[in-house]
């Protein structure tokens, strides 16, 4: 083939990978915004608190006594929600996790979104996200989510019981094809957020210790093992509380 004509493949060839890898990206960038268009425009599908029933429901499918899941959820959410009053699930983005899972990538783009390490709550600077009301927190997932939706999810903790999203392979019965379905099944209502913690302290190996009582061993998969022993004790005494409830 004379050179002329193979310079001319070579460059239609390269014209088409640049062109190919344009138009993908520009049908990324489509798929991103649709999907944060969706995510931000969710709301509760059923808002309404848990009931004695509720916890029975879930306690008889997983062979465990109800008022020991419900001492949990008392511990982990005192007279809380999974909702904001617009009916927005409460979030709470991780902008240490955020930092981790993007290789740090908009350090420098995005300093304000940046945090190398965790910081106690009561240390972080004004306009961190544990500083702000939900709709606040809202905005700066939505900011995370145009750079990186997957990766924003990911870093963030959602409802009621703070599910972190990164955990959301880890669910089975069912498990979900993306992070963002999780969300989804979530947003449903606190029936489905109950659900859903009960099948990752299943997977996290917590369940089985929460079924025989043995609280300290279920305190170290809930909350780490720094404060075991006393979180033990608080978990034991929200339960024993409940027992009579459903006696």
């Amino acid at each position: 083939m004379p050179m002329l004509n193979i310079l001319s493949a070579s460059t239609q060839f390269a014209t088409r990978v640049t062109v190919g890898n344009a138009l993908s990206a520009k049908q990324d960038r489509a798929e991103n915004a649709r999907r944060l268009a969706d995510l931000i425009s969710l709301r509760a599908g059923d808002p309404r608190p848990l009931t004695r029933a509720d916890y029975v429901r879930v306690a008889e499918r997983y062979d465990v006594e109800p008022w020991k899941i419900h001492g949990v959820v008392d511990q982990e959410v005192p007279n809380g929600s999974g909702f904001d009053t617009e009916g927005r699930m409460i979030c709470v983005p991780e902008l240490h996790q955020w930092s981790k899972r993007t290789a740090f990538a908009y350090a420098k783009k995005c300093p304000d979104l940046h945090q190398d390490k965790f910081i106690q709550p009561s240390r972080v600077p004004k306009g961190h996200p544990y500083r702000l009301g939900n709709t606040d927190r809202w905005d700066v997932l939505a900011r995370m989510a145009a750079l990186d939706f997957d990766r924003a999810l990911e870093s963030s903790s959602f409802g009621a019981f703070q599910f972190m999203g990164f955990n959301w392979k880890k669910l089975s019965g069912p498990s979900y094809e993306s992070v963002f379905d999780l969300v989804k099944y979530l947003y449903t209502g606190h029936r489905a957020q109950l659900d859903v913690i009960v099948r990752l302290w299943i997977a996290d190996g917590g369940f089985e210790p929460l079924r025989r009582g043995d609280w300290v061993s279920f305190a170290k998969v809930q909350n780490g093992p720094a404060r075991a022993i006393a979180y033990a004790g608080e978990l034991r005494e929200k339960a024993e509380s409940r027992r009579s409830v459903y006696a």
